[in-house]
């Protein structure tokens, strides 16, 4: 996209940033054809966390999507690449920086990368080349269909312009990108103060215009529309004809429905045909540049959506599901799991989509309210509330739906010191025959929930945020504990399904007994995860499995039954 200059955002942190070195002998060329590019990080610096990398449109500023990567920052160490206006790159020569960045900072991690307008080439492009490096997409608004749109024909025009009215020139075209305050965060004003106003004033006009003709000058715009958007384009069209296996397990299709600049819904249509396995969404209210439109796009939520979320998670932690059989024996997956027909009521954890079953969750209410009973803190995550609106779970299982609970609630996730795995289920009857392990491993405890609570300087605040808060489990704390995460392998039992069929709801001595029955196999199903699989599995080992699974790009194996 054009809009967009390296000014500093409001919420920009000063973190590290990560350069790859000019004259590094990996990113070596002739002086004809210099590289001027740089990785940038956004997030804190999180090593256990899967690796987002955001390639930009073309005006290469990677300043687009401030206000989507906080959210994000629990799930991905987020970075930039961004391009100095000298940069003279070739298609190649990006894909080859990439690559070598990745491999430097995303080994063993797992990445998704983000590609908006002419990133999402570059995405497409890196994805192809290096498809063990790269395990989801997402590309919004792709420009792969540049070659056939009029900006093809428009475009090359803006460089033969004469100087003065080239500067002028960006503030004719960026209103074409959907965001009427496109100019705040050029000019160096914090977006997130307030509305913007309806008309720019001329200073503003000016210094906005004058700005991303400096970001991108006649000479880097002519560069990029040949090397970068011609050239590349072409590449990963051919990439795409020649058919094949997807270059990433999990692919997120974003196109803007009032974008003026590209044909994105269409266009998106057809990467969805060409790109097995993906997933498309088109949002009705966004333009072009729908990064920098909160409004419109809510990042989290549409890759959490769409599952892409989950792909860095899945490397990280190599998931493996078992089912019990009727016999009572163990079995890989969960195929073999008897559910009953479509449009009977299941309540259960875990997408089952080999299953075709979708789940929805049912939260705890204060989750959904404007504010965290935490805040300033960062709990619960930032979108949690968009994320589950969305879902409308509150009458699921009256619509016979599959239906996520967790009976332990905040108590049982934010476990103490030498709790592990032990459950804190209510009195009232709940049902949940699934067990899992892993968890509790992937979290070192500095301080817990109880010892937070005592602590001198923060326990008065914390009991005031949470001494308020309804409960339906005794002893429940809504304070995260403190502490690290130390990635494990995570496994999962589903239990044989509990009939309820014939179970009188006000008959309190048999829903005891059919809880206790469930609560037994929740507990048993770890022991067996432990006994039967987890002992004897071969790469239990953190660095042994992702060492196996980026040689063979593949899940390493699970052990024999």
């Amino acid at each position: 996209m054009l809009c967009l200059v390296p000014q500093p955002t409001a919420w920009s942190p000063p973190h590290r940033t990560h350069e790859r070195p000019r004259r590094s002998p990996r990113c070596s060329l002739a002086a004809a054809s210099p590289r001027d590019f740089a990785f940038r990080r956004l997030t804190p610096e999180r090593p256990e966390l899967p690796v987002l990398l955001f390639l930009p449109g073309i005006d290469g500023t990677g300043s687009a999507g401030a206000t989507q990567w906080p959210r994000l920052a629990s799930s991905f160490e987020v970075h930039a690449l961004s391009f100095a206006p000298a940069d003279r790159s070739s298609f190649g020569d990006v894909l080859s920086g990439c690559e070598a960045f990745l491999g430097d900072t995303a080994a063993g991690r797992g990445t998704l990368l983000v590609g908006e307008s002419t990133g999402a080439v570059a995405a497409l492009g890196l994805a192809y080349r290096a498809p063990n490096a790269v395990d989801g997409l997402c590309l919004v608004n792709p420009a792969t269909g540049y070659a056939g749109s009029a900006l093809s024909t428009l475009a090359p025009l803006l460089t033969r312009l004469p100087r003065g009215v080239y500067r002028a020139a960006p503030y004719a075209v960026t209103p074409l990108f959907g965001k009427r305050d496109w100019f705040r965060s050029i000019v160096g004003e914090d977006a997130t103060t307030g509305p913007p106003p309806l008309l720019p004033s001329p200073a503003a006009v000016l210094s906005a215009s004058g700005a991303l003709a400096d970001a991108l000058p006649a000479e880097a715009l002519a560069w990029r529309l040949e090397e970068h958007l011609r050239k590349g384009s072409a590449a990963v069209n051919g990439r795409l004809a020649a058919g094949g296996r997807a270059p990433a397990s999990s692919t997120l299709l974003l196109a803007g429905g009032r974008d003026l600049v590209l044909a994105s819904p269409a266009e998106t249509s057809r990467l969805q045909q060409r790109l097995p396995g993906s997933v498309r969404k088109l949002l009705p209210s966004a333009g072009h540049a729908c990064l920098d439109d909160a409004r419109s796009l809510n990042l989290r939520l549409e890759l959490a959506q769409s599952g892409v979320l989950s792909a860095g998670m899945r490397r990280l932690f190599s998931p493996l599901f078992y089912t019990v059989r009727a016999d009572g024996a163990l079995e890989r997956g969960v195929l073999g799991l008897a559910l009953p027909a479509a449009g009977s009521p299941v309540l259960f954890v875990e997408l089952l989509r080999e299953r075709d079953r979708l789940l929805r969750p049912m939260v705890f209410p204060p989750l959904l309210a404007s504010e965290s009973p935490l805040a300033p803190l960062p709990y619960p995550l930032p979108g949690t509330a968009a994320t589950f609106e969305r879902f409308g779970a509150t009458k699921a299982l009256a619509r016979g739906e599959c239906v996520l609970l967790f009976p332990g609630g905040a108590r049982e996730v934010f476990k103490r010191k030498g709790e592990q795995y032990r459950l804190f289920w209510g009195e009232d009857a709940d049902f949940v025959p699934f067990s899992g392990l892993g968890g509790d491993e992937s979290f070192s405890l500095a301080l817990d929930s109880d010892e937070l609570l005592s602590a001198p300087l923060v326990g008065d605040f914390f009991r005031q945020r949470v001494g308020t808060l309804p409960s339906f489990v005794p002893g429940d704390v809504f304070v995260p504990p403190l502490g690290a995460l130390t990635p494990q392998r995570h496994y999962f039992l589903f239990g044989a399904p509990v009939d309820l069929t014939g179970v009188e709801p006000s008959d309190r001595e048999t829903c005891a007994s059919v809880y206790d029955e469930v609560r037994a196999a929740v507990v048993g199903g770890v022991a067996r995860l432990k006994r039967e699989v987890r002992e004897r599995d071969g790469f239990r080992d953190n660095f042994k499995r992702t060492a196996w699974e980026a040689v063979y790009d593949a899940q390493a194996p699970g052990p024999e039954l």
